[in-house]
């Protein structure tokens, strides 16, 4: 088992059921890694051609996306979205921060 395909399922639950979100581009090593990772499992990947808050809320709702990859910029933009959708968000089992830390009031 590829180490990849063991942190996907060990450490963030991955398994066939998984329905994974990449808002950032595959050229970037997590989200290459995450999708290949939960791809191993037998979970389906959604793969964004660009962040936008307002479609990744979107994809959330429409394809049940349990797990994802987000950098902070990324929930500071959630943020100024309409609160109805804001709200999309609780789909999600597994909400993955990566890069730099979360600022106390973005958490």
């Amino acid at each position: 088992m590829t180490l990849v395909r063991q942190s996907s399922g060990g450490c963030y639950g991955g398994d066939e059921n998984t329905v994974y979100l990449s808002p950032a581009p595959l050229y970037h090593s997590a989200p290459l890694g995450f999708n290949t990772g939960f791809l191993s499992l037998g979970g389906t990947s959604i793969v964004m051609e660009k962040f936008d808050p307002e479609a990744a809320l979107k994809a959330i709702q429409d394809y049940k996306v349990t797990h994802s990859q987000w950098v902070p910029t990324m929930f500071v933009r959630f943020l100024k979205t309409d609160e109805s959708l804001r709200s999309l968000i609780t789909y999600l089992r597994t909400r993955l921060q990566f890069m730099q830390p979360l600022h106390a009031p973005l958490k």
